[in-house]
């Protein structure tokens, strides 16, 4: 006699009883920090500015707007909001598929986020103007000098930057989540 194939819905029980109640919490807190509350906060001349961490991808291309605002560049945030939403949906492949390897899809929340965090320091601490010695060697010290002020300028305002609540929630989250990947990875 063949087996007969499970219906739809006796299938999705058999996955909810599977479902992982801590990585479900753990991914309900990534989503509250990552887009209800404030990943990185700037203060500046009396005035204080959140940043959700779906906003990232707008302060990684220009790192300057941690002081000038995110502006209406909607699609860059809504594609952005999309890959982070994808992440987070991306740590439930282990119940859609089987293998051993689909729990490591627990880290991709904490990849991200430190992919995301190397990057704007990569961009905030570099020279703001290239020195390609196409303008003599003036011009290489006018070029030399900017790029002295704007970084000593940077280092000051990246004093009033700092990590919000939603950051240290989603961090916390993500790590838990993908210590927990890596023992059911060890344990499977």
């Amino acid at each position: 006699m063949m087996p007969t194939a499970q219906t739809g819905s006796a299938a999705t029980a058999r996955a909810g009883a599977r479902l992982d109640t801590a990585a479900l919490v753990a991914v309900a807190v990534i989503l509250i920090g990552w887009f209800a509350l404030s990943t990185l906060v700037t203060e500046f001349a009396g005035f204080r500015q959140g940043f959700p961490f779906y906003e990232m991808w707008a302060l990684v291309k220009n790192p300057a707007r941690l002081f000038t605002g995110i502006g209406a560049d909607h699609l860059q945030l809504a594609v952005f909001g999309l890959l982070c939403i994808g992440a987070l949906v991306g740590v439930f492949a282990p119940y859609r598929y089987p293998q051993r390897a689909a729990v490591l899809a627990y880290l991709i929340p904490l990849a991200l986020m430190i992919a995301c965090g190397i990057l704007l320091y990569a961009r905030a601490s570099s020279d703001y103007l290239a020195d390609d010695g196409r303008y003599g060697s003036l011009g290489s010290q006018v070029v030399h000098w900017a790029n002295s002020a704007a970084n000593r300028l940077g280092h000051a305002a990246a004093r009033r930057v700092s990590i919000g609540l939603g950051g240290y929630l989603s961090f916390a989250a993500s790590l838990f989540l993908a210590a927990r990947g890596v023992l059911k990875y060890r344990r499977a």
